[in-house]
């Protein structure tokens, strides 16, 4: 989930872990990656305003992970009423706790 800065000159980008992740930020030429965040979380869809100045991302509980809810669900031979839907995900309702927040571009206190 990469987005461009305005100017071209960054990108920020999310991490996954089955711990939580990240938003980080990363100079377009390369170079090492800066952590925006304070804390592990769930993060998604980071993406810069049009004037460069906020990082504006949707954020959750780590636990909302499609891979941690994945990890919590019973087994796929316990859902024989799926069978037919083999190659997709069922019976996957994650929490409704996700927010749209933003942070100022430079790092800062999410808001």
């Amino acid at each position: 989930m990469p987005s461009w800065s305005p100017d071209g000159r960054s990108i920020v980008y999310v991490t996954w872990t089955t711990h939580g992740g990240h938003i980080k930020r990363v100079a377009a030429g390369g170079g090492q990656a800066e952590t925006m965040t304070r804390f592990e979380g769930y993060y998604l869809d980071p993406a810069y305003t049009p004037d460069g100045a906020k990082v504006v991302f949707v954020s959750g509980a780590a636990a909302d992970q499609l891979y941690a809810i994945m990890m919590n669900m019973a087994p796929e031979d316990e859902h024989p009423e799926e069978e037919d839907a083999r190659g997709e995900i069922g019976g996957i309702n994650p929490p409704n706790t996700l927010e749209l927040r933003w942070m100022p571009a430079a790092g800062g206190r999410r808001r």
